[in-house]
């Protein structure tokens, strides 16, 4: 990153979704050395507190003193409610959003909440979250989202937004065959049609120049990585060949959120080399894009996203 865009982030305010692990570890640490206040997204105060720790033994005390614990499960609606709400009482306005956190390469499971485990932690609470935040007026009016995006979206001809698990989550027997090779990346492509609508439905509004972009960092070494199954075994013994540095990937993201050619407009999404790439169709059709997030708000009983215009 150049100082430049270092510069960007110092007494700015972020919050990382999925902080305390791989990526999202990373970035965070990475936000507090450049003078971001940290708003960590995680699921236990134990996990927050293994993060700090870590920071503070690599940065120092100084730099994990701009950590703050952002409590939230993501797979669980009222988690993200009460966060959300916290966040806006607390009168907190965001420069960054990262939406980070996800899981890959697990079997089909409902939730408590009755949605689908691995629609819930990659797309559903983040939609959540954005949209609640957004309409509640905790976005900075230059604010940038930025997804972690899944190679997906621009390169696996079988990924699709798949909306009919938005309304009937439960396991059917072709799911349970094939869910875990589809089901990450078919949320990615949720996230990329929500980026898209995202831009549209603020058009004229004080949130017009607030970007939703995405950084596709490629295969990276987390804790996902750590999962049972063959694939996960496979992919673990080639690890050093074909996985990144998590570094690596937020360096990307820190760029896209701070780039000016990386905030030209909502929708896009660049690579690890920071080129932008060209969405596969079913990952950047208009049309799909607003059906895809009509109907998200239905299945969240969330409230039309209607910022308010400017006069």
């Amino acid at each position: 990153m150049t100082s430049a865009a270092a510069a960007v982030l110092a007494g700015r305010v972020a919050l990382v979704t999925g902080a305390t692990n791989g990526i999202g570890a990373a970035l965070a640490q990475r936000l507090a050395r450049e003078g971001a206040r940290v708003l960590a997204g995680c699921r236990s105060p134990a996990r927050f507190e293994t993060l700090r720790r870590a920071v503070a033994a690599a940065e120092g005390a100084a730099v994990a003193a701009r950590l703050v614990p952002a409590l939230a499960d993501l797979e669980v609606a009222a988690a993200v409610e009460a966060l959300s709400a916290r966040l806006l009482s607390e009168g907190i306005r965001l420069d960054v959003l990262f939406l980070n956190a996800g899981i890959h390469d697990v079997r089909h499971q409902l939730t408590a909440d009755g949605t689908e485990r691995t629609y819930a932690a990659n797309y559903l609470g983040h939609f959540r979250l954005l949209h609640r935040l957004a309409l509640g007026g905790a976005l900075a009016p230059d604010a940038r989202v930025v997804a972690t995006q899944s190679e997906s979206v621009h390169a696996n001809p079988f990924s699709r937004a798949d909306l009919d698990v938005l309304a009937r989550p439960a396991a059917t027997p072709l799911r349970r065959l094939i869910w875990r090779a589809v089901a990450s990346p078919n949320t990615k492509v949720l996230l990329a049609l929500a980026a898209l609508e995202y831009g549209r439905r603020v058009e004229g509004s004080a949130l017009a120049g607030a970007r939703f972009v995405a950084a596709s960092p490629g295969p990276v070494r987390t804790g996902n990585v750590d999962q049972p199954g063959l694939a996960m075994k496979l992919v673990r013994l080639l690890g050093p060949l074909v996985l990144g540095p998590a570094e690596g990937a937020a360096e990307l993201l820190l760029w896209v959120a701070t780039a000016p050619e990386a905030g030209r407009a909502s929708g896009l999404v660049f690579d690890r080399k920071r080129r932008l790439v060209r969405l596969r169709r079913t990952a950047r059709d208009p049309a799909l894009a607003r059906r895809a997030w009509d109907a998200t708000e239905r299945a969240l009983a969330l409230p039309p996203f209607a910022p308010a215009r400017v006069r």
